[in-house]
């Protein structure tokens, strides 16, 4: 009898240790358009490794859609070490927008080029979070001075650790939660420092629109920020 419950045991211990998965969000040294770095995950789970192309933003909506909400809460927890790093990243600005529809955040058009691994980290959370819909939120690593009415510079790191200290605090609340509702971008672009272009969607349109699309979703948001 013994040894029928060690074998149970062992059993249960190899099928729960099949099941855990190993995550890293790593800088990886890319030369691309610049000498720099960009973010790389990787995802060993069930004998199996998944890794993202540094720099191969579009693929990525659908790389997190293979990983339960409790994973994918690591990966953003993972990202958001980042926070602080002003490393250059070696890919230059562009646009990342939905396959589907029309971008939301296109009405600026700034110079800037270049962005810090800070930007990337919480540029990739948006569309890992909230998959083509970030289109609303993001569609290029380029913040906004909302007093300035202005793009911030890429190295202008005092406002980029105004919106990495938001970004700080939901990444931190997702760590307890079982989910994550769409209502959530006005969360993360609410404050001094928001996304190049989503200015113009700060507008009652905007939300109409969210309340509209996410009916069920919203009357959650409501009844938990009451």
């Amino acid at each position: 009898m013994r040894w029928i419950l060690i074998f149970l045991l062992f059993v249960s211990w190899n099928i729960s240790s099949a099941q855990e998965s190993k995550i890293c969000v790593s800088k990886e040294a890319v030369k691309m358009d610049y000498d720099g770095y960009l973010l790389k995950i990787t995802v060993e789970k069930d004998g199996k490794k998944y890794e993202t192309m540094p720099g191969d933003y579009q693929n990525l909506v659908y790389f997190i859609g293979q990983f339960p909400f409790k994973e994918r809460a690591e990966i953003l927890r993972q990202f958001s070490n980042y926070f602080d790093d002003y490393s250059l990243c070696s890919k230059a600005v562009e646009g990342l927008f939905p396959l589907i529809g029309m971008p939301r955040t296109i009405g600026h058009y700034s110079k800037e080029t270049r962005y810090t691994i800070a930007v990337e980290a919480m540029f990739l959370i948006n569309w890992i979070t909230f998959g083509d819909m970030a289109a609303f939120l993001s569609t290029k690593p380029v913040l906004f001075d909302v007093e300035k009415k202005t793009a911030v510079a890429y190295d202008d790191y005092q406002s980029i650790k105004k919106l990495a200290k938001v970004y700080k605090q939901w990444v931190k609340k997702k760590q307890r939660d079982e989910n994550i509702s769409m209502f959530e971008m006005f969360e993360l672009d609410s404050g001094p420092v928001i996304w190049e272009g989503s200015d113009a969607m700060q507008t009652e349109e905007r939300k109409r629109f969210f309340k509209k699309t996410f009916k069920n979703a919203y009357k959650r948001f409501i009844e938990n920020n009451k």
